[in-house]
């Protein structure tokens, strides 16, 4: 029985605290992929190659 206790115990606790993080959503803690604010894109680079001779 104690075995029992210890294995359901292992499993069920580290799956109680996942679940306890994740709908715990902090505002303070807002992804930069979600903020409209963040950084602008950048301009595009073009870039030129010279051709060299064969040889």
């Amino acid at each position: 029985m104690a075995g029992f206790l210890l294995a359901t115990l292992t499993l069920s606790l580290p799956l109680l605290a996942v679940v306890n993080d994740r709908s715990g959503d902090s505002p303070g803690m807002t992804p930069a992929a979600l903020e409209h604010d963040g950084s602008s894109p950048t301009a595009p680079i073009s870039v030129t190659r010279v051709a060299q001779p064969a040889g």
